[in-house]
């Protein structure tokens, strides 16, 4: 199963962000990352898209694990997330414009 994380927030937050959620390199075991954290800023916002893999039997694990990092986020105004479990990889690139 792979898992896309996507978050959005306004600029004047990245600090409170980049304290507080973004380190994947401490990601429990179960959880392995596809590939670098795509960020880009558009206009007054960030965008941050990363991609991992998780088999299904974990999948619940997964989503609280990303849900706890994120709780503390959720009071910033104009701060945004979604985990959008797909079966396929090839539904992502789909996703982000890359198939």
């Amino acid at each position: 199963m792979i898992v896309l994380v996507s978050l959005s927030y306004p600029v004047q937050s990245e600090k409170a962000v980049d304290e507080n959620i973004f380190n994947f390199s401490q990601s429990p075991d179960y959880l392995v990352s596809e590939g670098p954290c795509i960020s880009s800023k558009i206009g007054d916002s960030f965008r941050r898209m990363c991609i991992f893999e998780v088999c299904d039997s974990r999948l619940e694990d997964a989503v609280q694990y990303f849900d706890e990092k994120v709780k503390s986020l959720v009071e910033l105004p104009g701060f945004a997330y979604e985990f959008k479990p797909l079966a396929k990889i090839e539904a992502i690139l789909r996703l982000s414009g890359g198939l």
